[in-house]
């Protein structure tokens, strides 16, 4: 889609006759963004936005800016070279390798590859590369109608962190422990100012609680999420 400025942007389609659904797919949209952009992991910036669907009627989702580049692909599409070599192709290699800490510290299950999009302006560059698309972070926001104060603590062991084809064997042990050390580091402040970022109505305070909790907690456990061998899935 484009806006009335021309600018092109990734539009996910979200169902506002489910309030619940969309304003916590909407808070788990503006969270993690303000978690990467912290630990400086690139993230598309997002908002919401109404579109008119058929007959007229509206369409509510979420909108990730597509940056404003000659080429821009998904992970999917930018072919065996790139997955095969991708220290030759794509710039920040090392951080891109610490994406899976980030999205397994906040219960990412949709690192898919086509959301891990590259981007460049000559066919002779090293593309760059950004992130969108956590709605489905924080396992959904916990579930949260089921959840009580402590519930979805024990299941963290259990979360399979998906990695693109072609990105889970350039992946090793040694590779995670800067970003685990940026995590282990983050001010509590930082994850205060990240929920004070989602739009206002779309987060109840005891929502909040739980997410801080739930945050916390699996800070706490990184080192023990990314030393075991389920945290990965291909796709």
């Amino acid at each position: 889609m484009e806006d009335q400025r021309g600018r092109e942007a990734y539009f996910r389609f979200t169902r506002k006759k489910r309030p619940k659904q969309y304003r916590l797919a909407v808070a788990c949209e503006y969270i993690a963004r303000a978690l990467a952009n912290r630990l400086g992991l690139p993230a598309a910036k997002v908002r919401t936005a109404v579109l008119k669907g058929k007959r007229g009627k509206n369409v509510y989702g979420i909108v990730s800016w597509k940056m404003p580049a000659r080429e821009v692909v998904t992970w999917r599409m930018a072919g065996e070279n790139v997955h095969a070599n991708p220290e030759k192709y794509v710039n920040q290699f090392e951080l891109l390798r610490q994406v899976v800490v980030f999205d397994t510290w906040i219960a990412n299950a949709d690192r898919a590859a086509g959301n891990l999009i590259l981007y460049r302006n000559a066919p002779t560059d090293k593309y760059s590369w950004y992130l969108i698309d956590h709605e489905k972070a924080f396992y959904g926001a916990l579930g949260l109608r089921t959840h009580g104060r402590n519930r979805h603590l024990p299941k963290q062991t259990h979360f399979r962190c998906k990695v693109p084809k072609g990105l889970a064997v350039h992946l090793k042990a040694e590779h995670f422990a800067p970003m685990i050390q940026k995590i282990r580091n983050l001010p509590v402040s930082a994850i205060d100012m990240a929920m004070r970022s989602v739009p206002r109505g779309c987060l109840k305070q005891r929502e909040k609680r739980i997410l801080r909790r739930f945050l916390l907690h699996r800070r706490n456990i990184l080192v023990d999420l990314m030393s075991t061998k389920n945290f990965c899935g291909i796709v």
